[in-house]
């Protein structure tokens, strides 16, 4: 099996890194692209003779590393085999694998809460960005409540949930939390919210229609997120009832092509997700909304392809806005200023005219 890809199965694996240069990086591996380079958060970063320096984030270009040492409870036995030939024995160990579905209600989470007791692996359907959002809010939110001020009403994070799909920031955050708390390991098997804004992008860059659709479909999942945040979701929220925007309450349909890259494009990443990252005999659990729920079910009963997902230009969204957004402003502009322009030049001359004639009709 190639290293690169023994590699690419230690996402939030703390090792120590040597590089060719002799300089020791410690801390916890977040990815490892098919270039072998390695991206760590957490980082302690040591030069040969002199005092260590810590990092939130570092990137080590593959061709600077020398060798990586591994933490001694690693599965090498379950790591070191190809996937291909995994596979099979993953479907089968799956049986260990238990599904915890939140609807967004305090009943669910708490569900999913006593869930995670005795799970040694969490896997959750959100990526390693939004999972850091989710801990900059809630240090917001316990700054907001020392200093007596008005919480966010909504969050970048809970904005991309309603919209693309995914945990809500809080709940994410409480079960990372917990599941850290009782020593187990968490995985972010959704697909990074970037990479999907960019397909999302490229799909509607030529599909203008396809694009009024979705604007209309986004902009009422956000206004029924808003029932979240007033008192009557609140006090539903207290209740155990779902205040979150399911499908059935957003008024506007997302457009077919959109609905393949937000919904079924999404789950069968996750669901390969979930196949690489289980440790077969470990108890683990997957913690996703409920209406993802029955087809990563199903795509993991019956098996998904094991192919990486094609990488996507983050382009495609500066494109769209330069096409929709900037090319008509400015071209809007341009017009009335020719107009403008065309006016004032038409008013010089009969102005110039009116003139002429007065200078000529007083010489005679």
């Amino acid at each position: 099996m190639r290293l690169v890809r023994f590699l690419m199965k230690l996402s939030n694996e703390s090792v120590v890194v040597e590089l060719k240069n002799s300089t020791v990086v410690q801390g916890t591996i977040t990815g490892v692209d098919m270039s072998m380079n390695v991206h760590m958060k957490n980082i302690k970063f040591t030069v040969k003779g002199k005092p260590p320096v810590s990092m939130d984030h570092l990137t080590i270009r593959g061709n600077n590393v020398r060798y990586v040492i591994l933490p001694d409870s690693i599965p090498l036995d379950t790591l070191l085999v190809d996937d291909a030939k995994r596979l099979p024995k993953a479907l089968r160990a799956l049986r260990s694998l238990r599904f915890l579905p939140l609807d967004g209600s305090r009943a669910s989470l708490a569900a999913a809460k006593s869930g995670l007791h005795g799970a040694r692996q969490v896997m959750l359907e959100t990526c390693e960005e939004r999972l850091a959002l989710s801990k900059q809010l809630s240090q917001k939110l316990e700054d907001a409540k020392t200093d007596g001020d008005d919480p966010e009403a909504l969050s970048h994070t809970d904005a991309i949930a309603f919209v693309h799909g995914g945990l809500r920031s809080l709940d994410m955050r409480a079960l990372a939390v917990l599941a850290e708390e009782a020593g187990a390991q968490v995985y972010c098997i959704d697909r990074p919210y970037r990479e999907t804004q960019n397909r999302v992008a490229k799909r509607l860059l030529l599909h203008p229609r396809e694009l009024l659709a979705f604007a209309r479909y986004a902009a009422a999942a956000l206004a029924s997120s808003a029932r979240g945040l007033t008192n009557e979701g609140r006090a539903a929220d207290a209740a155990g009832a779902v205040h979150v925007p399911q499908q059935a309450q957003v008024t506007e349909s997302c457009p077919a092509a959109v609905t393949e890259i937000l919904g079924t494009e999404r789950e069968q990443h996750m669901a390969r997700e979930a196949l690489r990252l289980h440790v077969p005999g470990a108890e683990a659990v997957l913690i996703c909304n409920k209406c993802r729920l029955p087809a990563i079910q199903k795509l993991l009963e019956k098996g998904v392809e094991n192919a990486a997902d094609a990488a996507v230009w983050r382009i495609w969204p500066f494109l769209l806005i330069l096409m929709y957004v900037v090319v008509p402003g400015y071209g809007t502009i341009f017009i009335f200023w020719r107009i403008a322009k065309g006016l004032a030049d038409v008013s010089r001359q009969r102005f110039a005219h009116e003139d002429q004639e007065e200078v000529e009709a007083k010489s005679t």
